[in-house]
């Protein structure tokens, strides 16, 4: 639940003006299209095997 005081705190954080004048920072809706697709289920446990397959390979 947002609270008004962090909410304030957060609003006064400065901005980086390169962030501010890219186009998806001044019409992210327009740029919906260009998101990745949601992976499915079986998609995204085999990509989590196969990441912690290279983190235990790599810890060795």
């Amino acid at each position: 639940m947002p609270q008004a005081p962090l909410v304030e705190t957060i609003n006064k954080l400065p901005t980086i003006q390169e962030w501010c004048d890219k186009d998806w920072m001044r019409k992210p809706v327009k740029l919906v299209g260009r998101r990745a697709k949601t992976r499915k289920k079986a998609e995204r446990e085999a990509g989590e095997a196969a990441f912690e397959t290279w983190q235990a390979r790599r810890a060795a």
